[in-house]
């Protein structure tokens, strides 16, 4: 039934249909059929059969259509192949009756670096940002998975910064269930000087940094500590507000308990503050120490004499006896 897939296009519209209706209803009643070995056949038919049904405007075949192609990309390991065309047939389905099953499908796309920049090239972006301002919980979810897929791409980034993505992003960091999803995109693009002015001229954003630093999962504290040290290093304004005693608090348990990269980005942050507390006047780091921000796991090792529990034990007394 799934190889029947590859030859939709020889059939009657009325044959397609009702090939798409049985295959989505076998993948949804059997879960390990999505498993099968799937042929990039597959592909092309359905988006095909995606596009022709958008252009009738029946939404009962958009839906089985777009269901079947998220099953079989959702529960196969090697991923299928799209080109321009079925990235754009996909784009355009955003804001429709079945938005959520395209998010689900693009959101799955954009993990993979071969398709971050034609979903960005797509025109898909507006859209995403239209999904943000509504209510409805599971889609923005989605579209917020696809931007912190998609921030990672340098063009792309500079693009969400174009749409003014980052006050609404920055808006939306009270959000307990997505201020997750906004520090890590916030931090993908905070190598983007207009981003880091946003964000230091925001004046809720300490607040809601403070936050995740407090209760959030070890890669969320390290996402809005290496935010806060992006911003610090250039505006000194930004470095006096985030020496408050919660955040002090907050960087100096990060630095001690936190991940590994975190626990080196709250040392450095530390570092820089006490440096700012001792001359107000400079916001800045020694150069050899701002390549921290770059910091990867093959790269760890050249920063083996500064481990994070020297630095914290340093900080601990000096910085609690300055701040708090």
């Amino acid at each position: 039934m799934l190889a029947s897939l590859s030859r939709l296009a020889a059939h009657s519209w009325g044959s397609q249909c009702k090939t798409v209706r049985d295959v989505n209803k076998t993948l949804q009643e059997n879960k390990q059929a999505c498993h099968t070995s799937i042929s990039n056949s597959c592909v092309e038919p359905l988006i095909k059969f995606l596009k022709d049904p958008h252009e009738l405007n029946d939404v009962k075949e958009q839906r089985d259509g777009a269901e079947v192609l998220l099953a079989i990309l959702r529960n196969n390991s090697e991923m299928l192949l799209f080109d321009k065309d079925g990235i754009y047939v996909l784009a355009s389905y955003i804001e429709t009756e079945i938005t959520g099953e395209v998010l689900g499908i693009i959101e799955v796309l954009s993990s993979q670096p071969e398709y971050k920049s034609m979903i960005g090239e797509s025109g898909v972006l507006p859209s995403i940002l239209k999904v943000l301002d509504t209510k409805i919980r599971d889609f923005q979810s989605i579209a917020m998975k696809i931007l912190c897929n998609l921030s990672c791409n340098c063009d792309i980034g500079y693009h969400i910064v174009y749409l003014e993505f980052i006050p609404k992003l920055i808006k939306l960091l009270g959000d307990p269930d997505l201020a997750r999803f906004c520090i890590e995109i916030i931090r993908n693009l905070c190598s983007i000087e207009e981003v880091r002015i946003v964000v230091a001229e925001s004046s809720s954003c300490i607040s809601d940094i403070s936050q995740i630093l407090e209760t959030g999962t070890k890669e969320e504290q390290e996402h809005a500590a290496s935010v806060l040290l992006f911003v610090c290093r250039e505006h000194v304004d930004f470095c006096q507000l985030v020496m408050r005693d919660t955040i002090i608090q907050s960087l100096v348990d990060l630095s001690l308990n936190g991940n590994s990269r975190g626990q080196i980005i709250a040392s450095e942050l530390l570092h820089l503050l006490e440096h700012v507390k001792d001359d107000p006047l400079e916001c800045s780091i020694p150069e050899t120490d701002l390549t921290l921000l770059d910091i990867s796991s093959s790269s760890s090792s050249q920063y083996e004499d500064k481990k994070p529990s020297y630095w914290a034990f340093r900080f601990f007394g000096k910085i609690l006896s300055l701040y708090l």
